[in-house]
């Protein structure tokens, strides 16, 4: 299992990262690639975003890019969208290149 994370994320609920963790650990064991979004409080402009499935919102849809200030309104707005954490969860023999 492979699990990549970035050295610069403030978490302040362990319980619920500890619980994402667990969750994408299963979804990796099952040969799924998990990347972790984080809900936005705001319109930020310096993150990419992830577009998630609105039913039942584990699927990625697309990533986009750091948006200007009014499409990451519209991202916020959506409600679908999730900034780019860059942390990834995967079993290290399931991915090709």
């Amino acid at each position: 299992m492979v699990f990549v994370t970035t050295s610069d994320h403030l978490v302040k609920d362990l319980q619920a990262y500890q619980q994402a963790v667990k969750q994408a650990k299963t979804l990796a064991e099952e040969n799924y690639l998990v990347t972790f979004g984080i809900k936005p409080t705001y319109p930020e402009t310096g993150f990419g975003y992830i577009e998630a499935d609105k039913n039942p919102g584990n699927d990625v849809l697309s990533f986009k890019e750091k948006p200007d200030a009014e499409t990451a309104q519209n991202y916020i707005e959506q409600g679908n969208y999730f900034w780019n954490s860059g942390m990834f969860c995967f079993k290290a023999g399931g991915i090709s290149w």
